[in-house]
């Protein structure tokens, strides 16, 4: 009896849920139909599953139907599931709450915990551990607002996006899922294996991972130098690792920076590119150039400038400004290889590597001891029968001196010759229509080369140097020494001719094979002409009237210098004639002074640069 009546009960369950199973399929059979505002149309709601359901009817004549237990609806092709679920036909929404997951167009998934969905327009309101997924990367967040008919998804109380390698995060963002982009605002931070970045705003692309710059943002590389970039416009592409960046944005390697109106990068193949009032600068070698366009090679180590540019070497009070249509700059060890990269560029190759190959001459010259630089004759015979061949301008007799010192014999090492163990020290090409000024020094050349090991301008093709105190020295090729950057020793060969504008038409000068001038202070303090040397000089007595003109020529002619007694300047004092010396003393009213002039002279002073501001017009 008792088992026939728990038979019973059984069988009544069964068939209650069989009924209710039953009601439920009638009554959502053609789905569940939502009203647009306006009543104008329809839109149906097709219940998929539930373990059970119940309606209720609400003073508002409202029937609001509750799904219970692996619920599932679709609305064209947009399916929702959740725990549960809450239909309003008549105002529009349905809840759903517990692991609630929507999947739109097979494309789209996002899971929250909570969900509100307003039919009408097609809006869902994500709340609780919302993830969005499109198969590209994953969006995480605490709230959500999704438009699923412009398949658009927006927060605003913080999110973060994980696509592969990449996590970004930020206060605010618009996912659009068509173009896969995202627009992060307030707060933006990237980190990423290769770099990080921070912004108020940026853009990002989940399928291409391009990043694309709309403010102030900095970037920081994470490989061995630490490279910056601080831009406001721009873009950075993760997976061809090339980047653009606009609006002066500033790239900062190390010691290294470079500015422009746009740079390009491409980290594959390390070449790197500055468009527009280009700058770059190296704070360890104090050295700054600008251009119109700039070029550099992270991997291969060179560096070229076109477009108008301009060197400045700096230092505390006499910078080197240096002008040309080209600079080239590459590391010393990696000099070999050189020439024939600069084939297709220009000629000036030869030159320059044949010019750092060749040894300066005064490194094997043997000084001349037979003439010691003493005075002790009277100043009106000043050639004719000197047994020691020197010149003194207006010089009483005076007693012997110690010789001065014979500078020619000081010996300079051919630094270009030196294994090169600093891999940081580079070189500079510079060539056609060179420029230099400085406050003691200018210069012209067709090119130039200078080196970080010895600190040596080398200068080819007809160079002209320009001296404090109205100097000019010419001749086939020069190098200029430098002493912390400013000009130590003046070296020409072949052809060498130094000329001094004493006054409107008087031109003091010497001419050799070579000319050596040293600097002191940044005026000149000791000259000599080697070979076939030849000299011209304008004699003044004590009270600065001019007596006549001395001619002569030796193996041998020095200058030397001394500062003067009413200025700050220094002026020339003594002439000393070695080797094979001839000259002869012209009385200043004989003078024929459009003869006074040695082979090869041209006053050059329009080509000299007036100030630092002339290299950039």
């Amino acid at each position: 009896m008792m088992r026939t009546r728990v038979f019973i009960h059984v069988c009544m369950a069964l068939l209650g849920l069989f009924l209710s199973q039953a009601a439920f399929s009638q009554r959502t059979q053609g789905g569940i139909p939502f009203r647009t505002p306006g009543n104008d149309s329809m839109k149906v709601v097709q219940i998929l599953n539930a373990l059970s359901y119940h309606s209720e009817t609400r003073p508002d004549s409202s029937q609001l139907t509750f799904l219970v237990g692996d619920v599932k609806i679709r609305q064209e092709n947009t399916i929702i599931m959740c725990d549960s679920m809450i239909l309003d036909p008549k105002n529009n929404f349905i809840e759903s709450f517990g692991h609630v997951h929507i999947n739109d167009n097979d494309s789209t998934n996002i899971f929250s915990e909570y969900m509100k969905y307003e039919v009408d327009k097609k809006i869902v309101h994500f709340q609780k551990n919302v993830t969005l997924k499109d198969g590209r990367g994953e969006l995480t967040t605490q709230e959500l607002e999704y438009d699923l008919n412009q398949k658009v998804g927006t927060y605003d109380h913080g999110g973060r996006i994980k696509n592969k390698g990449s996590v970004l995060t930020s206060e605010r963002g618009i996912y659009y899922e068509a173009t896969k982009d995202v627009y992060f605002r307030n707060n933006v931070v990237l980190r990423d294996p290769q770099y990080d970045l921070s912004a108020d705003s940026l853009l990002y692309n989940t399928a291409n991972q391009r990043s694309t710059f709309i403010t102030e943002t900095f970037i920081q590389f994470k490989d061995s130098t630490r490279r910056t970039v601080r831009t406001r416009e721009g873009f950075y592409d993760l997976p061809t690792h090339k980047a653009y960046f606009g609006q002066r944005s500033v790239i900062t390697d190390g010691g290294q920076k470079l500015v422009g109106d746009s740079v390009n990068i491409d980290d594959s193949t390390g070449i790197s590119t500055a468009v527009g009032n280009a700058r770059y600068a190296d704070t360890v070698e104090g050295v700054v150039i600008v251009a119109g366009r700039m070029y550099n090679n992270k991997k291969k180590n060179y560096f070229l400038a076109t477009e108008r540019p301009i060197m400045i070497l700096k230092q505390d009070k006499d910078s080197i400004y240096i002008a040309a249509d080209t600079f080239y700059s590459a590391r010393l060890i990696d000099r070999p290889k050189i020439p024939e990269k600069l084939e297709t560029m220009d000629s000036l190759h030869r030159v320059a590597t044949d010019s750092i190959n060749a040894r300066d001459t005064l490194s094997t010259s043997s000084p001349d001891s037979t003439h010691p630089m003493v005075v002790k004759v009277r100043g009106d015979s000043l050639i004719k029968t000197l047994p020691d061949n020197t010149i003194r301008p207006s010089a009483p007799i005076q007693v012997a001196r110690q010789p001065e010192p014979d500078r020619d014999h000081e010996k300079y090492t051919d630094t270009t010759k030196a294994p090169i163990t600093d891999s940081t020290l580079r070189y500079i090409l510079a060539y056609h229509h060179v420029r230099i000024f400085s406050d003691s020094l200018q210069a012209v050349s067709d090119s130039l080369y200078y080196s970080g090991q010895d600190s040596i301008f080398r200068l080819f093709y007809n160079p002209i140097a320009w001296g404090s105190g109205n100097y000019q020295i010419t001749g086939d090729t020069m190098y200029v020494y430098t002493k912390n950057k400013k000009a130590n020793r003046l070296y020409v060969f072949e052809n060498g001719l130094a000329i001094n504008k004493v006054a409107r038409d008087f031109y003091n000068q010497i001419k050799g094979t070579t000319i050596n001038a040293y600097f002191k202070d940044g005026q000149v303090d000791y000259m000599r002409a080697k070979g076939n040397a030849e000299s011209i000089y304008y004699v003044q007595d004590d009270n600065k009237a001019y007596t006549g003109v001395n001619k002569a020529h030796a193996d041998i002619i020095d200058m030397i210098f001394a500062a003067k007694s009413d200025t700050g300047g220094r002026e020339l004092r003594k002439v000393v004639l070695r080797n094979d010396a001839e000259g002869s003393m012209i009385p200043f009213k004989k003078v024929n002074f459009d003869d006074m002039r040695l082979r090869g002279f041209k006053w050059q002073e329009a080509r000299r640069p007036k100030s630092k501001e002339d290299l950039f017009e």
